[in-house]
C-alpha cells in the first residue's frame, strides 16, 4: 500500500499525464483547489487513510471495496 505521500505523489502524476490543471482536477472531482494541492502535496485525507487503515486491518483492498464480487457471493449464501 502507497503512504500518504506516495498517494499524493501518484495522484499528482496521473493528473498532470492527463493534461489537467489542479483546478480542472478539482471542479470535475467536486473539491477545492487547495483540497488537490494539499492531497498532492502530503496526501493528507483523514477520511480516505481512515478508510484505508480500517480495510488493512480488515484484510480488504479497494479493488475488493469497489467489486460486485463479494456481495454477489453473500447474497447467494444467505
Amino acid at each position: 500500500m502507497r503512504s500518504a505521500r506516495g498517494m499524493g505523489a501518484f495522484v499528482a502524476e496521473r493528473r498532470e499525464n492527463l493534461g489537467l490543471t489542479q483546478q480542472e482536477l478539482a471542479d470535475r472531482a467536486g473539491v477545492s483547489r487547495s483540497w488537490v494541492a494539499r492531497f498532492e502535496r502530503d496526501g493528507s485525507s483523514a477520511v480516505l487513510l481512515r478508510v484505508m487503515d480500517t480495510l488493512a486491518v480488515l484484510g480488504v483492498t479497494m479493488e475488493m471495496l469497489f467489486s460486485n464480487e463479494s456481495n454477489e457471493s453473500n447474497e447467494g449464501g444467505q
